[in-house]
């Protein structure tokens, strides 16, 4: 409502950035609906804001393809396993990232 009305009142020269302003704001709840600890509650306010911020901006998702993946990866954990065992799980993959490589190097690849 406070965005909807600034750009209401605002200059027609700015009113085109209305779209990602309201994908910026969405992505930021996306986040904060899905801080610790991460619960279903949480996982559902953050696929309404994820989404909503993908209908403001749909590039978004091409131009942080990975980010948005691993967003989208948190909320279906946060959906699908009850409370209390969607955090361990997630911490469990993030230390144990390190040991998958995200890029190939031919040289090592020769055997």
């Amino acid at each position: 409502m406070v965005l909807n009305k600034a750009f209401n009142n605002a200059p027609s020269s700015l009113k085109n950035l209305k779209k990602d302003s309201l994908s910026h704001l969405y992505s930021y709840l996306t986040f904060k609906s899905l801080e610790s600890p991460l619960t279903r509650k949480k996982a559902r306010i953050g696929a309404r804001c994820f989404w909503m911020s993908i209908y403001h901006d749909p590039g978004l998702i091409k131009r942080r393809s990975r980010m948005m993946a691993i967003v989208f990866v948190k909320i279906m954990v946060g959906l699908m396993l009850p409370n209390g065992q969607a955090e361990p799980l997630l911490k469990f993959v993030k230390e144990f990232k390190g040991f998958f490589p995200t890029t190939h190097n031919s040289k090592n690849l020769s055997h």
